[in-house]
């Protein structure tokens, strides 16, 4: 847990208000926002219809929800910072180089952690989860942003999406139909077997390795994309400057989503091209909404519940595998919700979401954040 300073920041800022509002309204949902949305339309008298309700749910397989925009988002979002990251250490090449290998070490090792390592069932402990992709992710991205330029870093970012999609292409349809993805004879097990001829002579790697190899790709797409907007919105280069570029690369990019969609659909859980590419500009568009609705100046003053949120983020995502704020919430309200007839649920969820965010309040009141 780290202090940071409350000063007011100029020309390149630490921290830009549209981004953690953006991760807070992220993080939210997934700290309950997305259960509390489907239990206030559950107490509805009015009928709600069935495709919002399917928006409210990641897609099993082709479509394109609400939910499955969330982890893209999150990609995208830690891209953005990382230019202000690197910009702060740059004087000192080797406290940023050790910067970056810890913190992708560390966040694979809070992944597995969270995926049981303190269990001791060492052999059973899987590595691939969201905080690996987070790190692995922003250690090849910070590599590519310290080496190389925005050519390179485009070019670059063109070939992984490019290259995924070649790999996941060579997979039959029907292979690739399967919902399935622990069982031997599931996308695992298919995309090894696509995979081998590019790893003659090499160890073949583990099953529990393939799917998350093959999502890195676009993860890092979705990331280097991220740290071009972070780069542009953190800059002193003027709004309409700002708001053009934005614009025209959401515009771009859900345009040729959509029309690559027309061949490849929006497949979330196998990061299909088209859906890689749409997920991409909506994360370009809401970030222009949110950077014109936030960072002005007069405005923002209604964002402060997600900001507290997004300042502390990696913290909210930790904390259930610690702490049961579920069973915090029935102890402090459970007299009250048993005699709320149907609003009981709603009521011990709203009381976890509160007491979660009263303790992201009081650090972000005191400058404390949980870093890597």
């Amino acid at each position: 847990m780290k202090r940071q300073s409350s000063r007011p920041h100029t020309g390149l800022q630490e921290r830009v208000a549209s981004i953690d509002t953006l991760r807070g309204i992220a993080i939210f949902w997934l700290m309950g926002g997305q259960v509390l949305i489907q239990r206030l339309l559950a107490l509805s008298e009015v009928p709600v219809p069935g495709y919002v309700w399917r928006g409210l749910d990641r897609s099993v397989w082709a479509g394109l929800t609400i939910a499955d925009l969330i982890f893209p988002l999150l990609l995208f979002l830690s891209g953005c910072v990382l230019p202000v990251s690197l910009e702060r250490h740059r004087a000192n090449p080797k406290a940023l180089w050790l910067r970056v290998i810890r913190r992708g070490i560390l966040l694979v090792l809070l992944q597995m952690i969270c995926n049981g390592l303190l269990q001791f069932d060492g052999p059973r402990v899987s590595v691939i989860g969201p905080l690996t992709h987070l790190g692995v992710c922003s250690l090849l991205v910070t590599v590519l942003l310290i080496t190389s330029n925005f050519r390179i870093q485009l070019f670059t970012a063109i070939c992984l999406l490019l290259l995924h999609s070649l790999l996941t292409g060579s997979i039959s349809l029907s292979e690739r139909m399967t919902t399935d993805f622990a069982t031997p004879a599931s996308f695992n097990a298919t995309f090894s077997r696509n995979l081998q001829p590019l790893l003659q002579g090499l160890v073949p790697l583990p099953a529990l390795f393939n799917y998350g190899l093959c999502t890195l790709m676009p993860a890092a797409f979705c990331m280097l994309i991220g740290s071009f907007a972070g780069r542009l919105l953190t800059s002193n280069s003027r709004l309409s400057v700002r708001v053009f570029t934005i614009l025209c690369g959401a515009a771009g990019m859900l345009y040729a989503g959509y029309w690559w969609s027309q061949s490849l659909q929006f497949i979330p859980v196998l990061w299909s091209g088209s859906y890689v590419l749409f997920a991409t500009g909506c994360c370009l568009a809401l970030l222009l909404c949110t950077h014109l609705l936030v960072d002005l100046p007069g405005q923002g003053a209604g964002a402060l519940f997600f900001i507290v949120i997004g300042y502390n983020s990696l913290l909210v995502w930790l904390t259930p595998f610690l702490v049961s704020f579920d069973w915090i919430s029935g102890f402090l309200l459970g007299r009250l919700a048993r005699s709320s007839g149907q609003a009981a649920d709603l009521l011990l969820l709203l009381g976890s979401i509160l007491i979660q965010w009263l303790i992201l309040a009081f650090l972000f009141r005191q400058r404390l954040r949980f870093r890597v």
